[in-house]
């Protein structure tokens, strides 16, 4: 994401959908680990909504970037 900052608008994009990636790869680990009961469920809620949030400032982003 920093590296995405810095980059120029047509270069932003794939440094953007690694990021997309892994933050749904962190949100799948995330579920795994309260299903597991590593993690209480007051601290996914907590984490949860904070990786939504960055999914969902992630995506605006792109979807900022791939308009014609």
């Amino acid at each position: 994401m920093i590296t995405a900052a810095f980059e120029t608008k047509q270069n932003k994009l794939p440094y953007l959908k690694v990021a997309r990636n892994k933050i749904e790869l962190l949100k799948r680990l995330l579920r795994i680990t309260s299903e597991l009961h590593i993690i209480t469920l007051k601290k996914h809620t907590a984490i949860q909504a904070g990786l939504q949030e960055i999914s969902r400032m992630t995506n605006g982003w792109i979807r900022y970037i791939e308009k014609p």
